[in-house]
């Protein structure tokens, strides 16, 4: 219903023996029925001068790659809360008002639990902003009752935050493939 899309390439477990293991794909979408109008927006996107660590021609610079580099700690406690987050989001249903109830919460304890670096700190704290509007709205509504829950989804959450929050997922995936690529 509300979250299924933005694709979660290179968050497995690296530093481990064991085979990554692929996670579901997230996405940020609203129930058609709210008529949002939301797909086909364009996402906005980066070009390789405005990357971290990017010259001019698009090559890396070293010593900025080596000031934004992410420590291995910090990698998997990003990559276990996105992962999470992701994991939460997948096959939302309005049929299931109470399932996609506590996916929400449970995605948004999941963000909750990781403080990202600078360079994450924008998009991640947009994908925790939406994700607590809907955590919020939800507070007052009765959890079994679908027409109350995707009432309150469509008071709580705009067109412009599911944007937002889909954009987010996209520079927060892309962040932790390069910047935890290998750690």
């Amino acid at each position: 219903m509300l979250v299924t899309g933005a694709a979660l390439a290179g968050c497995g477990q690296a530093g481990t023996d064991e085979e990554p293991v692929a996670e579901p794909a997230p996405a940020v979408s609203i129930p058609g029925d709210l008529d949002m109008g939301v797909e086909g927006e364009p996402s906005r996107s980066r070009d390789a001068s405005s990357s971290p660590g990017a010259d001019d021609d698009g090559s890396e610079d070293n010593a900025d790659a080596d000031a934004s580099a992410v420590d291995h700690e910090t990698c998997v406690e990003l990559q276990q809360a996105w992962s999470a987050t992701n994991r939460a989001l997948v096959d939302l249903s309005p049929e299931h008002p109470r399932a996609l109830v506590q996916s929400f919460r449970t995605a948004d304890k999941a963000m909750a639990a990781a403080e990202p670096p600078e360079d994450l700190a924008e998009p991640w704290g947009a994908m925790a902003d939406y994700l607590g509007s809907a955590v919020t709205a939800f507070q007052d509504v009765d959890e079994d009752d679908a027409s109350a829950v995707s009432s309150a989804v469509a008071d709580a959450i705009t067109a412009d935050d599911t944007a937002d929050a889909t954009t987010a997922a996209k520079d927060i995936t892309a962040f932790l493939s390069t910047s935890c690529a290998g750690r």
